[in-house]
């Protein structure tokens, strides 16, 4: 089986400059996301898919790959996840081979669990689906899971 993680992290956010290498809880972003992929042993590669050299050189500091910095036409605000991905297939695909799974990341979920991931890759699996998304339960609306302060 073929299965890649691919980790969309662009550099260019408004809201929160540098936030894929901002740390939570003493570690980078960036890092948790891949951390969780490489705890959950059902990827073949980890790759990032990034237009900032620095997010790169981190990424593999904590084993992911970065085997390319992603074009600037791929890296702007408005910009969908998708042609991310399939960019990031299409760089990385090995002889002429696409990979039987695929599954994104966001850079920034710290709170993301390896059993979501191995829960929505098995659903996959079974299931007639192109995609699923894992989701987790949380006992109030969302937006009551979210505080202001600091870490």
């Amino acid at each position: 089986m073929n299965h890649i993680a691919i980790i969309p992290a662009r550099s260019g956010s408004k809201r929160l400059p540098g936030k894929n290498t901002k740390s939570f809880l003493g570690t980078p972003m960036i890092a948790r996301a891949i951390l969780t992929a490489k705890s959950t042993n059902i990827f073949d590669r980890i790759i990032i898919s990034t237009d900032d050299p620095d997010t790169a050189g981190l990424a593999i500091e904590y084993g992911a790959e970065a085997p390319f910095i992603r074009d600037a036409a791929l890296s702007g605000d408005n910009v969908a996840t998708v042609p991310v991905i399939k960019d990031a297939i299409l760089k990385t695909k090995t002889d002429e081979n696409l990979p039987e799974f695929v599954t994104a990341i966001y850079p920034c979920t710290p709170l993301l669990q390896p059993e979501d991931l191995i829960h929505a890759f098995e659903t996959l699996k079974i299931s007639q689906a192109s995609y699923v998304f894992p989701i987790s339960e949380f006992p109030s609306p969302p937006e009551r899971s979210l505080s202001l302060g600091a870490f």
